[in-house]
């Protein structure tokens, strides 16, 4: 799988440690075994067909590989500590999440993919999620459902975001991860990240 670059190109196999929506209920008793952040991520700029016109295989443009690095860069001005990364499978949230682990020392082989995050339906990530573990964990997802599920998560409701590509929403869970159960911290766009970056470098 190659990623490109803003100066180099990287040509290599994404390791996708493939996590499973469990067979058990989600009983609401703790979130995803001590999560208590979750930051919510729709994947960055991606081509509109792929090669051989299959939809899984879509990478990231140039605009996308370079929006994206420069919002990684921004996102660990604002959040110092990711425990783990989870993606979907999908060959653009692969790529996103490998760029996005890179400034906190979370390596290619250590970005995990997850099916339920290739999924449309915001359940199911309710359901999953409580398997994980972490204090604070990045999700590189796709619409509608990455919308759809922070939507469900907030406790004050009719709060809906403009999820661009790269965008992402910090969501902080005291209980459960379950509906009604989430503030939200902050959200941000891929440019918005950028600016962050920038500014701090200058």
């Amino acid at each position: 799988l190659g990623i490109y670059c803003p100066t180099t190109y990287i040509s290599r196999s994404i390791h996708q440690t493939t996590i499973r929506i469990p067979e058990q209920e989600n009983t609401g008793e703790l979130m995803g075994q001590d999560i208590r952040q979750i930051l919510m991520m729709r994947h960055g700029y991606a081509e509109a067909v792929s090669r051989n016109g299959d939809d899984y295989f879509r990478t990231l443009t140039r605009e996308g590989v370079d929006l994206a690095t420069q919002a990684a860069r921004g996102l660990k001005s604002i959040v110092p500590n990711l425990d783990a990364i989870y993606t979907s499978p999908l060959r653009r949230a692969r790529e996103t999440g490998v760029i996005m682990g890179a400034p906190f020392g979370i390596g290619l082989d250590a970005v995990k993919a997850a099916i339920f995050l290739a999924e449309t339906e915001p359940d199911l990530y309710f359901k999953a999620m409580w398997q994980l573990q972490g204090d604070t964990v990045l999700f590189v997802g796709h619409l509608p459902a990455v919308h759809d599920f922070v939507f469900r998560a907030l406790r004050q409701q009719g709060q809906r975001l403009t999820f661009s590509p790269t965008s992402v929403a910090i969501l902080s869970f005291h209980d459960a991860v379950a509906p009604q159960q989430a503030v939200l911290e902050s959200f941000y766009t891929g440019e918005e990240l950028a600016m962050l970056a920038e500014n701090g470098e200058a």
